[in-house]
């Protein structure tokens, strides 16, 4: 191939275009898919509302999962205090409200359970 020829460098050109072209969309196609949390994931997280340490103990459930079905119980030491089922819709957060509890010198734990995996937190 002859370098110095004008239509080869116009074809090479042309040809390292098009594969920049192509590899720039094929890139930002699979970024979309990577950022996007239910783009072939099941996943769900679960966090306090207020991380202040009062006596409110809300929290919520993002879920991105196939479940919709959760369950929770509060200990306070050892205790079991408070215990109940809640659904929490795939792809949303859901905002679970549970009763004041008086300050307390042993921690808080909040178990969160979907049936297949269980989760907690602890204030």
């Amino acid at each position: 191939m002859n370098v110095n020829n004008p239509m080869s460098q116009k074809t090479l050109l042309s040809f390292f275009f098009l594969f920049f072209l192509f590899s720039s969309f094929f890139l930002f196609h699979q970024n979309q898919n990577k950022l996007d949390p239910d783009a072939g994931k099941n996943w769900w997280t679960l966090a306090f509302i207020s991380l202040d340490k009062d006596e409110k103990i809300d929290f919520f459930v993002e879920n991105h999962s196939d479940q919709n079905n959760f369950s929770y119980e509060i200990y306070v030491g050892k205790e079991m205090i408070a215990k109940d089922n809640f659904i929490a819709k795939s792809k949303e957060k859901t905002v679970v409200r549970v009763p004041s509890i008086k300050p307390q010198s042993e921690r808080i734990r909040i178990i969160v359970d979907n049936g297949k995996e269980k989760k907690e937190i602890y204030k």
